[in-house]
């Protein structure tokens, strides 16, 4: 039984160890601009996608067109909230949770530069982070309302800083932009934490490439250590696959150092080997565009069956990966090289919107395991449905053991009992038959081997013996009238004949419950649960010779 015990306790292991793989993972959606629109169907598409997550861009250089007089208060005028607002409460009334990466500096914060360019001063950029947590800490209301706005908890700094198309300057070789983002991290990060206790600050995302001016995303973690940039909470990457397909790869080192969901573990083990364990991932954009092949796409068709292919990939490889979002709800046009959407511009579905519905319901705990996870789990429930039908059978063995043995014990007790009755029959019988010795001594002999009797073989053999001397006394009155006459002889007559009786019942429930006990050892499955807990054959209480099995006969007339 204890090897059945041991071999549960590993299989629930297995299955806990086995669930992060894909459990984990939520899958997401970002489309800042149809999102924030004032359209009423973008809202009610994202409702019937049930994302687990939503991401969106909040812009420093548009929420600050102005420098506020008091930066660090969200309340401030200058401050313009209403897309960002109009985001997190309808994200939050459909049960997702929000993801916002802080973007962009304003014209006043960057010397009069566009809003790629870094501020000038870090710290400019960690006030304006601590107003945005402040704001989405879950205890905020803002002036005019009654309620406060709901909790984010977790942001990403800049989008992409590894190109220059996003983020500048780059530098020489791409080495000032990581050396710039060390003090960006360290002031943002610091100002979240304070003002939203439990908020989790990322790094990036990173482009999975690189690219004008920009480094790597391993070459770019490196500098940016380098520069002292602090721990991030988790790493973001945006793992744009281009013309790759969504295959494991392991630490397949790409030529443009690409970090992609084919080779994710590169850039997991580097954070390992830099920080010391793991630090999570989130996937935070990524999509299949539909296009002509020439033009890098992909038909509506396969765009689906890549998006599933690629979620199996992040869910079966990768249990560190928090999040994998999807890159737009809907295409920007026809003819846009944006045409990732789930919807077209005409907010047609197309098959890749059923796919991620049914893949990413985060918010309902339905989240459906790859195919190799769902043969994995089959096994182990088969196997746990196997040894909990071995413990049933070990259980109902042992239930049954103890019923043979109460058997036993209530036809002990009615052959003591009968024994006790012997002497006072014997010593009324003496009264009319003395000189019927011999007979006498034969049942003070059965009496005392009956009282002597271990087990049941000895027990079962010493009561035909009794029945047998019994039968020979009871003989002897037959012949003497004035005894079976004796009121004393008729009260000990309907004693002995109660107790036959209980004698007989109790050997027939005992010979049942052994029968079924048997029966069971010597079956499959349970003879090895028999095996495994020492449990062997019990003996039948049996009376051999064909006298010694009728009852003794008791006469009452």
């Amino acid at each position: 039984m204890r090897r059945l015990l041991i071999a549960l306790a590993v299989l629930g292991s297995l299955g806990a160890l086995a669930a992060p793989a894909w459990a984990e993972l939520e899958l997401g959606l970002q489309d800042d601009a149809y999102l924030s629109s004032a359209d009423p169907r973008a809202w009610l598409l994202t409702r019937a996608l049930r994302p687990g997550v939503i991401r969106y861009n909040v812009d420093w250089s548009s929420v600050a067109r102005t420098e506020p007089a008091r930066a660090a208060d969200p309340g401030d005028p200058a401050y313009d909230w209403a897309a960002t607002d109009h985001i997190v409460q309808n994200a939050s009334a459909q049960g997702a949770s929000v993801l916002l990466t802080l973007v962009q500096a304003p014209g006043w914060a960057n010397g009069g530069r566009i809003p790629r360019f870094a501020p000038l001063e870090a710290g400019d950029f960690g006030t304006f982070c601590r107003a945005v947590a402040t704001r989405y800490s879950g205890s905020f209301v803002p002036p005019g309302a009654t309620a406060a706005l709901p909790r984010v908890e977790r942001f990403t700094v800049w989008n992409e800083p590894n190109r220059g198309q996003f983020f500048q300057p780059q530098g020489a070789h791409g080495f000032e932009a990581p050396r710039l983002m060390a003090g960006l991290m360290r002031s943002c990060a610091g100002a979240i934490h304070l003002a939203s206790p439990g908020a989790q600050v990322a790094l990036g995302p990173l482009a999975s490439r690189g690219g004008l001016g920009g480094i790597a995303p391993l070459a770019f973690l490196k500098r940016y250590r380098a520069a002292g940039g602090p721990r991030p909470d988790v790493v973001a990457l945006n793992p744009y696959l281009e013309n790759l397909l969504p295959v494991f790869r392991g630490t397949e080192a790409e030529p443009d150092g690409a970090i992609t969901i084919r080779n994710l573990d590169r850039l997991e083990d580097a954070l390992t080997a830099t920080y010391g364990d793991t630090v999570p991932i989130w996937l935070t954009e990524f999509a299949w565009r539909t296009a002509e092949a020439s033009a890098g796409g992909v038909t509506p068709q396969r765009q689906a069956e890549l998006a599933e292919q690629s979620v199996a990939l992040v869910r079966e490889h990768y249990p560190y990966a928090g999040m994998l979002v999807w890159f737009l709800l809907r295409d920007v046009s026809p003819t846009s090289y944006w045409r990732s959407g789930l919807v077209d511009s005409s907010n047609r579905e197309k098959p890749v919107f059923a796919t991620w519905s049914r893949l990413a319901r985060v918010s309902e705990g339905e989240t459906l395991p790859s195919r190799g996870m769902l043969a994995l789990w089959i096994v182990i429930a088969v196997v746990v449905l196997i040894l909990l039908y071995l413990v049933y059978g070990y259980n109902k063995l042992v239930r049954l053991r103890n019923e043979a043995e109460q058997g036993f014990s209530g036809i002990d007790v009615q052959l003591k009992r009968r024994a006790d009755l012997i002497p006072n029959l014997v010593e009324t019988v003496k009264a009319y038959a003395t000189h019927e010795r011999e007979v006498f001594e034969r049942v003070a002999e059965a009496r005392a081997q009956s009282l002597a009797a271990r087990g049941v073989g000895a027990a079962a053999a010493a009561a035909g013996v009794m029945t047998a001397a019994l039968t020979g006394l009871f003989g002897i009155a037959e012949a003497y009238p004035e005894l079976r006459a004796s009121e004393n002889f008729q009260r000990l007559q309907a004693e002995l004949s109660d107790t036959e009786d209980k004698i007989a019942a109790a050997r027939r429930y005992y010979n049942t419950t052994v029968r079924r006990f048997n029966s069971l050892i010597q079956s499959v499955p349970t003879n090895f649960v028999a095996r495994l807990g020492s449990f062997r054959e019990r003996e039948f209480f049996r009376i051999e010779a064909d006298e010694e099995r009728a009852p003794v006969p008791v006469s009452l007339s």
